[in-house]
């Protein structure tokens, strides 16, 4: 997709990340631009700047679309217990936001027009679903997300945490984690 889109015709690309991410994950910005160079081949560099900054170069529309610059950041959780406004304002070509990527799919707007005077809860998941699996279909309509990840792992039951998610609390998994020293799992083992 990237060749037969003219990827490499772009020649240097910046990445603009948010400094409250570079922040927060020192190293973070050399491992996205690192990784994106190796898979994609173009040269990648990144530009910290301030979400304020990102969200200006948003709504000018000095993202995609052929433009040499993209941003990596936080974006509202996938996992949304409602993803109605998100999935309207992110995806309905009638929205700023959808500007940057400028991908129209015309049964999503459709159905995030429809989504939004929709009051049946159970009518509105299932809107949503089919959201989702048109946007599946059409290659996330220009968002893609890179950080959903499921594992299988084992643990004892003495050894509780907090509720991870996706992405937005999930640097805080170790601090939100605890030994039960009075589960009985915890009975034999050194204090």
């Amino acid at each position: 997709m990237w060749e037969a889109g003219g990827g490499p015709a772009l020649g240097e690309i910046i990445v603009d990340i948010p400094d409250i991410w570079e922040g927060l994950y020192s190293g973070g910005a050399a491992l996205i631009t690192n990784q994106l160079q190796k898979v994609l081949g173009n040269k990648f560099t990144a530009k910290i700047e301030p979400y304020s900054t990102i969200t200006t170069k948003i709504v000018k529309q000095e993202y995609g679309n052929g433009k040499n610059n993209i941003w990596y950041g936080w974006i509202t959780e996938i996992t949304d217990p409602e993803p109605s406004l998100l999935n309207y304002l992110s995806y309905n070509s009638k929205q700023p936001q959808w500007q940057q990527f400028g991908v129209k799919i015309d049964k999503v707007d459709q159905l995030t027009d429809a989504l939004m005077l929709e009051f049946d809860i159970a009518k509105r998941q299932e809107m949503n679903k089919e959201i989702v699996r048109e946007l599946v279909k059409n290659y996330g309509a220009g968002i893609p997300y890179t950080l959903v990840g499921v594992s299988r792992i084992m643990r004892w039951n003495y050894f509780k945490a907090g509720e991870i998610v996706p992405f937005v609390t999930s640097h805080q998994a170790v601090t939100e984690s605890w030994f039960d020293q009075t589960d009985p799992t915890w009975q034999g083992r050194p204090a």
